[in-house]
Parts: structure tokens; sequence; C-alpha cells
């Protein structure tokens, strides 16, 4: 069981004892000394001073431990009681830190430093996934984006209209039930035994499949490209997913995120392929 104890409280429950037995000695070594000029009653009476004197510093010593021990805080407890605030609100665990003193204004510190870490891990998550759907709209390529479970992530307009189905009649569905052919499953297993890409069948039609993976190597979406292009520059680019490159911190190009420069370098090598132009601000040709 840990505590935690003020600094006054603890010199308290150093200070006290020893002032006590300081001044136990003290009285013992003065009765002592006084006993040879005294009668035997007058000792009778000084020893049965002392042993009261030593009662009351022993109830004194166990006053102060006591004492002590109600200010101190037992950390297990305060912290399951900080759990148990904190699914009721913020608010209510903010509060119960101060109470832990020097320890809580630390863990506070801590707290708000995280809450302005996910704040800003939000904020570009959600402006990545509305770029992702600007993308994905903007797009003239035949594309389904499936995410780990089997489900219709993202749909281009291009795919919806070969599909001849309509955006919430896909998003959301099992891709079993929007490609006839290969289960899922079976996309899976062939993923597995290489990881780079596949190839199925969709009646008539030839569908690639390429995993997305994230930047701990584990697949996050799936490519679906209903119009069965084997692009190297494509593969070049998942690959480099897979491996990314990790600037050093302090060097140029260090973000924190590892996704960062594999991004880069994938998409410079992806539009440094023929017939393959990055996208350019409107009326840039022009200049």
């Amino acid at each position: 069981m840990t505590f935690l104890m003020r600094r006054r409280m603890v010199a308290a429950l150093i200070v006290v004892p020893l002032a006590t037995i300081l001044l136990l000695g003290i009285t013992a070594w003065w009765a002592v000394t006084l006993a040879g000029e005294t009668d035997p009653a007058g000792i009778k009476v000084m020893a049965e001073r002392l042993l009261l004197a030593g009662f009351l510093a022993a109830a004194l010593v166990g006053l102060t431990a006591a004492f002590v021990l109600r200010d101190a805080v037992n950390v297990h407890a305060a912290l399951v009681r900080l759990t148990e605030l904190n699914r009721r609100g913020p608010s209510s665990t903010k509060r119960a830190l101060h109470r832990l003193g020097e320890v809580g204004t630390l863990i506070l510190g801590l707290l708000h430093e995280t809450e302005r870490l996910s704040a800003q891990k939000t904020t570009r998550i959600s402006a990545m996934s509305a770029l992702l759907g600007v993308l994905v709209v903007r797009s003239p390529r035949k594309f389904l984006v499936v995410n780990p479970a089997g489900r219709v992530y993202r749909a281009s307009p291009p795919a919806l209209e070969s599909l001849e189905k309509a955006l919430s009649e896909v998003i959301d569905k099992p891709v079993d039930a929007i490609l006839p052919g290969e289960p899922f499953a079976h996309t899976l297993a062939a993923l597995e035994r290489s990881p780079e890409i596949h190839t199925l069948k969709a009646g008539a039609s030839e569908i690639t499949v390429l995993p997305v993976p994230n930047d701990q190597g584990q697949t996050a979406y799936y490519f679906y490209d209903l119009e069965g292009r084997k692009e190297t520059a494509l593969q070049e680019f998942l690959e480099s997913l897979r491996q990314p490159e990790r600037p050093a911190p302090g060097t140029p190009g260090h973000t924190g995120d590892s996704t960062a420069p594999a991004l880069a370098g994938g998409l410079q090598r992806f539009f440094s392929r023929k017939n393959v132009r990055p996208p350019t601000r409107p009326g840039a040709d022009q200049k």
C-alpha cells in the first residue's frame, strides 16, 4: 500500500518522537541524579511520575502518527476514485486531482498536455478525412476502399456509375454484396500469402486488390481497383508505407509522424511516372 504525505507531516512524524524521547531521557537523568538525596518514598513517587510521562509520550507519538496517516492519501484508493469520477466527466477528475497536492498538480499537467496532443491529432485526422473525401469525389478512377471488416468505406463516382448503385447503397455494406465473385475471406487469405497485390474475377471484369498498411505494418484498408490496373508506381507507394523511413529527431523532415515521410516519397515517385501529372492549381497551365 502506497501513501502520499505532505512534507510538514513527515517532519512532524519525525520531530515529535525525537523530542519526546529526548525529554524523557533528560527527565530520567535528572531523577536518577537526585535519587541519592531522597528517601525511598520520594523515589517511588518519582518512578511513578516517570512511568506516567512515558505513557503520555507514547500517547502523543500515537496521536501524531494517526494525524499524519489521516492526512496522507492512499494512492491506489485515490486512483480508483479518479477513475470513477472520470466516468462522470473530466471536470470532476480535475477537481479531485487538486486534492493530491503537488503530485496531483503534476498529473493534471500531464492530463492537459495529453488533451492538447489529442486535440491536435483529432484536428489533423478530420482534415485528412475531409481531404480524402475530396480526392475520392474528384477521382476519375473506378475504385472502392474497403475496411478490414470487409465493408465499403469509400467509393468513387465512376465506380458507383459502373455498379449502377447510389452511394447510400454501397457505403458500409459488405463488399461481397457489392462485388459478386470471390468472397472477402478468400481475398484476405490470398493477401496473407502474397501481401503485395491480388487479382480477382467479378463476372467478366478483373479487379485488383491492394492492401494499404499503416505505420505499424498492419493493413488499414483494401484498395479495390475495378479497372484491374497493376501500376508499378502505386505498388511502390504502398510498399513505402510498409517500410517507412524515420528521420532522426532534430533533422529536417522530422515531424513525429512516421507516415509523413513515406507519404511524401511515395507521391513523388507516383507522380514522376509517365502520363501521370501531379494536380495543379487552376490557371497554372496558362502561365
